[in-house]
């Protein structure tokens, strides 16, 4: 073997064994990377959070998909003495007390005209259902429902054919009986478009 063939058999050798996959090395199969182990740890932690609080946050999705309702008060102040006494509203109060949203309840309090003077008066206000909490309810109870997605696309792309001059005219006399078919019946279903 000459000097030259040996130099070429050895370049070759040392290709391949510099290329292509090495045994061992990479990543082990079914090993996760750092990025998604933290990942997990951090979804870990959040759903743990949340299981803490599961009892509250469901009851805080069935108010919000049952509607709410809330109470306000409008009490009266008093301006002025004597002839030129008057009195005049506040601004409206959400009721958060116990005591008076039961005595309202059990109608103990008057629900008075807010133009009488001196009385507090009292009204209902409501929030309507959330749909997409009461959707959110539905999913888990029944599992989501199936959803489709149009994924059709409109490809113009024009197209080219050798067809003979005997073809295009065939063609070309069904397209116009097609059109004025189309025309006519378009006519009948609405006169107006004939005028």
């Amino acid at each position: 073997m000459t000097e030259i063939e040996k130099l070429k058999k050895k370049s070759v050798t040392t290709k391949k064994k510099n290329g292509g996959k090495r045994p061992n090395s990479g990543r082990k199969k079914g090993k996760l990377s750092e990025k998604t182990l933290e990942k997990h740890r951090v979804e870990k932690q959040v759903r743990n959070r949340i299981m803490k609080k599961a009892d509250r946050i469901l009851d805080a999705q069935f108010s919000l998909a049952q509607g709410q309702t809330y109470l306000y008060k409008i009490e009266k102040e008093k301006i002025g003495s004597g002839e030129k006494e008057y009195y005049r509203a506040k601004k409206p109060e959400l009721v958060t007390s116990q005591w008076e949203i039961e005595s309202f309840l059990d109608g103990e309090v008057e629900n008075n005209n807010i133009y009488d003077e001196g009385d507090t008066f009292y009204y209902l206000t409501t929030k309507t259902p959330d749909m997409r909490a009461i959707d959110s309810l539905w999913d888990r109870a029944f599992g989501k429902a199936k959803q489709s997605v149009d994924i059709s696309a409109e490809i113009k792309q024009d197209i080219t054919f050798d067809v003979s001059q005997e073809k295009r005219e065939e063609i070309k006399n069904k397209y116009e009986e097609e059109l004025k078919k189309s025309i006519v019946n378009k006519a009948i279903k609405d006169p107006q478009i004939s005028q």
